[in-house]
Protein backbone atom coordinates (compact mmCIF):
# COMPACT_ATOMS: atom_id res chain seq x y z
CA UNK A 1 0.00 0.00 0.00
CA UNK A 2 1.50 3.61 -0.82
CA UNK A 3 1.38 6.39 1.19
CA UNK A 4 -1.47 8.94 -0.19
CA UNK A 5 -0.57 11.94 -2.21
CA UNK A 6 -0.68 15.56 -0.47
CA UNK A 7 -2.17 17.91 -3.19
CA UNK A 8 -0.88 20.91 -2.70
CA UNK A 9 -2.63 24.35 -4.23
CA UNK A 10 -1.23 25.95 -7.39
CA UNK A 11 -1.14 29.73 -7.38
CA UNK A 12 -0.70 31.60 -10.43
CA UNK A 13 1.98 34.61 -10.51
CA UNK A 14 3.62 37.24 -13.21
CA UNK A 15 6.94 37.16 -13.72
CA UNK A 16 8.56 40.50 -13.33
CA UNK A 17 11.02 40.99 -15.96
CA UNK A 18 9.03 39.04 -19.01
CA UNK A 19 5.34 39.79 -17.67
CA UNK A 20 4.64 35.85 -18.23
CA UNK A 21 1.98 33.99 -16.08
CA UNK A 22 3.44 31.17 -14.51
CA UNK A 23 1.62 28.17 -11.95
CA UNK A 24 3.57 27.21 -8.61
CA UNK A 25 2.97 25.64 -5.44
CA UNK A 26 4.08 27.01 -2.66
CA UNK A 27 7.27 25.17 -1.07
CA UNK A 28 7.01 22.30 1.61
CA UNK A 29 9.40 21.35 4.62
CA UNK A 30 11.38 19.25 2.36
CA UNK A 31 12.45 22.35 0.14
CA UNK A 32 12.82 24.43 3.29
CA UNK A 33 15.35 22.01 4.61
CA UNK A 34 17.34 22.39 1.08
CA UNK A 35 17.42 26.11 2.27
CA UNK A 36 18.41 26.02 5.41
CA UNK A 37 21.29 23.97 4.87
CA UNK A 38 22.42 26.32 2.16
CA UNK A 39 22.39 28.97 4.49
CA UNK A 40 24.51 27.21 7.16
CA UNK A 41 26.79 26.28 4.57
CA UNK A 42 27.11 30.56 4.28
CA UNK A 43 28.39 30.14 0.75
CA UNK A 44 26.70 32.30 -1.73
CA UNK A 45 27.29 29.64 -4.31
CA UNK A 46 25.53 27.13 -2.39
CA UNK A 47 22.87 29.52 -1.78
CA UNK A 48 21.94 30.43 -5.07
CA UNK A 49 21.50 26.79 -6.21
CA UNK A 50 19.13 25.75 -3.56
CA UNK A 51 17.05 29.13 -4.08
CA UNK A 52 16.83 27.39 -8.42
CA UNK A 53 16.26 23.74 -7.20
CA UNK A 54 13.50 25.23 -5.07
CA UNK A 55 11.80 27.08 -7.62
CA UNK A 56 12.32 24.63 -10.47
CA UNK A 57 10.30 21.93 -8.41
CA UNK A 58 7.65 24.43 -7.54
CA UNK A 59 7.39 26.67 -10.32
CA UNK A 60 6.15 24.59 -13.64
CA UNK A 61 6.56 26.06 -17.30
CA UNK A 62 10.25 28.67 -16.54
CA UNK A 63 13.90 28.28 -17.39
CA UNK A 64 14.99 28.79 -14.80
CA UNK A 65 18.66 29.29 -15.90
CA UNK A 66 17.39 32.47 -18.14
CA UNK A 67 15.48 34.26 -14.97
CA UNK A 68 17.49 37.32 -13.72
CA UNK A 69 18.50 37.28 -10.15
CA UNK A 70 15.65 39.79 -8.88
CA UNK A 71 13.02 37.29 -10.72
CA UNK A 72 14.57 34.49 -8.51
CA UNK A 73 14.04 36.43 -5.55
CA UNK A 74 10.64 37.51 -6.38
CA UNK A 75 9.29 34.25 -6.76
CA UNK A 76 10.97 32.56 -3.65
CA UNK A 77 9.43 35.82 -1.89
CA UNK A 78 6.13 35.04 -3.01
CA UNK A 79 6.38 31.05 -2.60
CA UNK A 80 7.69 31.82 0.89
CA UNK A 81 4.03 33.66 2.17
CA UNK A 82 2.04 31.04 1.15
CA UNK A 83 4.00 28.58 2.90
CA UNK A 84 2.16 29.01 5.99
Amino acid sequence: MSLPKIDLPLFELTVPSSGKKVKYRPFNVREEKILLIAQEAGDLDQIVLAIKQIINNCVSGINIDDLPMFDLEFIISVSYTHLT
